[in-house]
């Protein structure tokens, strides 16, 4: 097979990849839609209501689930998501909740500069209630599309995390330079 049959062919399986992805992120949709109950969360001196989260204007929130700060492989998610909240658009916002407690993943984000706001869950069972959670395997990290309308909370989507997903750059940009691209362990700062 030539070069340039197998780029051909390359693009072709990319197409597909994409039109399957089209109807992943539609069947994900339909499969998720439940209220939330209002529920807490810890920032640094309190308890706050998810509902806070929402800015002025803001009917949709993304909500990335962190494990705990230990984790080198959510630090390198978190990390990822350094410029996302400028492109999500002024009706949402990304904040990061983390199984920690609340010192910890706020010293964190001023060690890595992130520029969303970070929370603690490590006193509830919200990861268990969103779906991101195992019996196998406990907490799983993930992100969570809440959409507000008036009072109530919608838990729109719901995606968890694992080496060579889509929400990782790191490891597709690494697959451009070495085929054991799954082999790549992020670095601790």
């Amino acid at each position: 097979m030539t070069k340039n049959l197998l780029r051909s062919d390359v693009r072709a399986l990319e197409l597909q990849i994409f039109k399957l992805n089209e109807l992943y992120v539609s069947m994900r949709a339909q499969a998720f839609g439940f209220e939330l109950k209002n529920r807490t969360i810890r920032d640094q001196s309190s308890e706050i209501d998810i509902a806070s989260l929402f800015s002025e204007g803001q009917d949709h929130l993304v909500f990335i689930v962190n494990m705990r700060v230990s984790c080198i492989y959510c630090m390198s998610y978190a990390d990822g998501f350094m410029g996302v909240p400028n492109h999500l658009g002024d009706d949402a916002a990304l904040v990061l909740c983390s199984g920690s407690p609340p010192e910890e993943i706020n010293a964190h984000k001023e060690k890595r500069g992130w520029p969303f706001d970070c929370y603690s869950f490590a006193s509830n069972d919200l990861p268990k209630e969103l779906g991101l959670y195992s019996d196998d395997e406990g907490i799983m990290p993930g992100a969570v599309g809440f959409t507000r309308k008036g009072d109530r909370i919608t838990v729109a989507s719901v995606n968890d995390f694992g080496c060579g997903d889509t929400f990782a750059p790191a490891w597709h940009l690494r697959a451009l330079i070495d085929p054991k691209w799954m082999e790549l362990e992020p670095k601790t700062l």
